[in-house]
């Protein structure tokens, strides 16, 4: 029992972690289509 909640913590965190990683990248390729697609409407 004593090893039980730390393997599950473990588990909770790395989950965690790699979510937030994720939204970073979608955040990130966000920023990116906005400023190209800002760049297509001023060219157009």
């Amino acid at each position: 029992m004593g090893m039980y909640p730390p393997l599950l913590l473990k588990i909770y965190l790395s989950r965690h972690i790699s979510i937030l990683f994720y939204l970073k990248i979608l955040y990130k390729s966000g920023i990116m289509w906005l400023s190209w697609y800002s760049f297509i409407l001023l060219v157009l």
